[in-house]
């Protein structure tokens, strides 16, 4: 079986592997998301531009990482371990200081995990709640939280509704709260190691 295997597994050659010129071409794509959302409009889901080149940058990444996947499975190159990992982070790397972009869902997270990592209950009270009633109604800890994330709970899409993330979802956002508060950066830190 073994030798099955070297059988099928593509010789090293001299010069450059293709690999590197598909790790180079989805290193400019995630470069391409970053400008993009460096240089949206307030409201990039309304700017007609804006979304047609987020849209055909995808589709080009997306075909680009199909293309990929069918290299590795015709030629069985072997990669290396540090290999693997090392593409997988520097192809974040533009991603990760790049705004949000099309998206809103963060505010969520920040919030949650304030809550959460102030040993308060996320799912007691729905944004709107928060906003709309006088701060004297809620318990102290919730009130100073609305003082201090009020820039965050304001853009909370779907204010009326309790969060909808699990138990296991609310410690990760925690984690990321008790690190930096109010900041998506060690939310990013998170996933970049979960997904690793």
């Amino acid at each position: 079986m073994n030798t099955m295997m070297q059988k099928s597994r593509e010789p090293v050659r001299p010069g450059v592997s293709p690999l590197v010129y598909f790790a180079i071409t989805l290193f400019v794509c995630a470069t391409g998301f970053s400008i993009l959302s460096i240089r949206a409009p307030d409201s990039p889901r309304t700017h007609a531009p804006t979304l047609i080149m987020t849209v055909a940058l995808g589709i080009f990444a997306g075909a680009v990482y199909l293309a990929l996947l069918i290299y590795l499975i015709r030629k069985r190159p072997v990669l290396p371990l540090s290999a693997l990992l090392l593409s997988t982070v520097l192809l974040r790397i533009p991603l990760f200081m790049a705004p949000p972009f099309l998206e809103d869902d963060y505010y969520r997270y920040l919030w949650d995990g304030a809550v959460t990592a102030h040993h308060m209950n996320p799912y007691t009270f729905a944004p709107a709640e928060l906003l709309h009633k006088p701060p004297a109604t809620f318990p102290p800890p919730f009130q100073r939280l609305i003082r201090e994330g009020y820039p965050v709970l304001i853009h909370i899409n779907n204010p009326s509704v309790r969060t909808i993330y699990p138990p296991v979802a609310q410690v990760f956002f925690a984690m990321a709260a008790t690190v930096k508060p109010w900041d998506i950066l060690p939310l990013r830190f998170l996933y970049l190691l979960f997904d690793i």
